[in-house]
């Protein structure tokens, strides 16, 4: 009855917010989206002619750079 009206116990500790699983989850999976967007990125610079991930190849002329 008491938490119908909102009143607390006397000596109660008020709860803060907390991260739940769900939270938890989202957040890792929005870091290991980055992470792969940013290992891509890496990855598309390298095959790129020019060093620019967005730029693509010639589908007949495909070269690679040799570090």
């Amino acid at each position: 009855m008491s938490q119908q009206f909102g009143m607390q116990m006397a000596g109660a500790a008020s709860r803060g917010n907390r991260i739940d699983i769900y939270t938890g989850l989202l957040l890792f999976a929005c870091i290991a989206l980055g992470l792969g967007c940013a290992w891509m990125w890496g990855a598309g610079s390298a095959l790129s002619p020019d060093g620019n991930p967005l730029h693509l190849q010639d589908a007949n002329n495909v070269m690679f750079k040799s570090k």
